[in-house]
């Protein structure tokens, strides 16, 4: 789940929607495609939920700035005290900085501030291929659903694809719920020099 949110995460927060035209690709596949050198500043994340809620987590990202396309090496335990189950929803509110605002970015084709009623059915790996490396390694499961327990990627390196990144300031809320039961809530920050 973590790498498929973190993959979600940069195709939402990162798109260039002022180039795309629509009718040839879908939106990820042309941020996919694009040949362009950016980097992600200052990245920070904390939770924004409460202790109760069933889903903790830890991570830490480096280096700084994270290159992209590049190498990203993620430490990560998350800790699940309830069942995550289909359908999971999942609430974006995507802020960036425009002079001295934070103008909300629209949900427009699914991506931006967007509510995705079942977070579960976007999973881009279907069932019966391989979860991704170095996931099955530690027993981490890469679609839903999620048991109860506790997932840990010790210090693990990701390839990061190239794609199109706006410049600038974000922040990123994300709300997981199962039902009416907040699972979590996070909030990131980081900058985009392209």
């Amino acid at each position: 789940m973590l790498y498929r949110l973190a993959i979600l995460f940069i195709a939402i927060t990162c798109g260039n929607a002022w180039n795309y035209n629509g009718q040839d690709e879908s939106f990820v596949t042309y941020l996919i495609q694009k040949d362009i050198k950016s980097e992600l500043l200052g990245f920070s994340w904390s939770n924004c939920g409460s202790a109760k809620d069933p889903v903790k987590a830890f991570l830490s990202i480096s280096p700084d700035p994270i290159p992209v396309p590049g190498t990203v090496k993620i430490v990560a335990n998350v800790s699940i005290a309830q069942n995550i189950v289909a359908p999971a929803k999942l609430s974006l509110d995507i802020k960036k900085k425009v002079g001295p605002f934070w103008i909300h970015v629209p949900c427009i084709d699914n991506l931006g501030s967007c509510t995705y009623n079942d977070v579960c059915s976007m999973d881009p790996i279907k069932p019966g291929q391989p979860c991704p490396d170095p996931l099955p390694r530690y027993g981490i499961p890469c679609r839903c659903p999620f048991a109860k327990g506790t997932y840990t990627i010790p210090p693990s390196s990701f390839s990061l694809p190239s794609v199109s990144l706006p410049g600038g300031d974000y922040q990123i809320e994300g709300t997981l719920y199962n039902g009416n039961l907040r699972m979590a809530c996070y909030k990131a920050s980081f900058g985009i020099k392209t």
